[in-house]
């Protein structure tokens, strides 16, 4: 026979609270073992995302900080500002993309 584990939420668990309510204890324990097992299998790339999502913002800050500088900083020819900031705006939306998955 398979071994019986339990726990008890805690007092700052209302999200855990709320969806285990409404669950049959088959469901509870279902819904317990597999987000266990997802959470085994997939922590080190979550934790790798979260990583290199925290990198993305870091590389966004320093282009924030770049464009403001070389923006004020240097003379460009007419028409090639448009194209920068198309392609840095083209690049931002795109880093904020991968921020939201």
């Amino acid at each position: 026979m398979a071994a019986v584990h339990g726990f008890r939420l805690k007092n700052g668990d209302h999200e855990l609270e709320k969806i285990l309510t409404d669950m049959s204890g088959k469901e509870k324990s279902d819904f317990i073992r597999e987000a266990l097992s997802f959470y085994i299998r997939y922590a080190d790339k979550i934790n790798k995302i979260d990583e290199i999502s925290s990198g993305i913002r870091e590389i966004l800050s320093k282009l924030n900080d770049m464009s403001v500088v070389s923006l004020t900083s240097v003379i460009k020819e007419p028409g090639i500002k448009d194209v920068d900031d198309k392609a840095e705006k083209m690049l931002k939306e795109s880093i904020q993309e991968l921020l939201n998955l």
